[in-house]
């Protein structure tokens, strides 16, 4: 009996002194600690990065995020609002605008403001979805699998387009004109309608991001109003030109 107290003493203080050779779990109420190899690392909920004072014996505790192992909480925010913020202004508004003015306004001074704004919006959209990325390499959660996808589908036809405008713009007299502006219209009108999509999606998986989804849809509802009566203006003045040519073919016809 007396052995088997000292056998279980011994284990014990072996216990104490030996290094431990796996982690162990310490359940707290918020946090959970994981000691291995003398050091404690807290994986907290909240996404902070902050280093305590040494302990006894040496022990140092890091606390790292349990989302985020490089950004604080409030620089992350910050960051999925610029996010937001530069692909509604970019993709979702100065692309949109820059297709009405090509498509309403022929003259050339207007041409030159419909390339600044596929210009401006391209470049701050862009800035904005390589943010996205970026916040998606350090947290799988800050984008869904679907809206994900949709970012780099809007992404692909957005580059296909601008790379049709760099180097496949011809002449008037080239013989692929016909099918260059087929091609270009095709992409830009598919990346207008992807990014609305994805701007939508994207919009609606935030919890904070009420504001922007009002926001969106006062903007897309601005450029509707614009574009409704545009479409309907062309398309009277095309039914009357396409009158007009009947009428005068009828008559030569006549005089015949």
């Amino acid at each position: 009996m007396i052995s088997y107290f000292l056998i279980l003493l011994l284990m014990l203080c072996a216990h104490d002194f030996l290094p431990p050779t796996r982690a162990q779990l310490v359940p707290t109420i918020e946090k959970l600690a994981l000691a291995q190899n003398g050091r404690t690392i807290l994986y907290e909920l909240e996404s902070k990065i902050s280093h305590m004072t040494p302990g006894n014996n040496g022990k140092r505790t890091t606390v790292v995020s349990y989302r985020d192992q490089t950004l604080s909480r409030h620089t992350q925010l910050h960051l999925q609002k610029v996010h937001g913020i530069l692909i509604i202004v970019g993709w979702g508004t100065l692309l949109p605008i820059g297709a009405i003015i090509a498509r309403f306004f022929k003259w050339k001074q207007w041409f030159w403001c419909h390339v600044l704004c596929q210009t401006l919006g391209y470049i701050v959209g862009t800035i904005g979805w390589c943010i996205g990325i970026w916040l998606r390499t350090l947290s799988k959660h800050y984008l869904s699998k679907l809206q994900l996808a949709l970012t780099i589908i809007t992404f692909t036809i957005i580059n296909l387009q601008m790379l049709s405008v760099l180097t496949m713009r011809l002449n008037k007299e080239g013989g692929y004109r016909k099918w260059w502006n087929i091609w270009h219209h095709a992409t830009g009108y598919a990346a207008i309608g992807m990014v609305v999509v994805s701007i939508f999606a994207g919009i609606s998986t935030e919890k904070e991001a009420e504001i922007l989804m009002k926001a969106y849809t006062v903007i897309i509802g601005v450029l509707i109003v614009v574009a409704v009566p545009l479409q309907m203006f062309r398309f009277k003045s095309t039914i009357k030109k396409q009158f007009m040519r009947m009428t005068t073919s009828l008559r030569r016809s006549q005089s015949i």
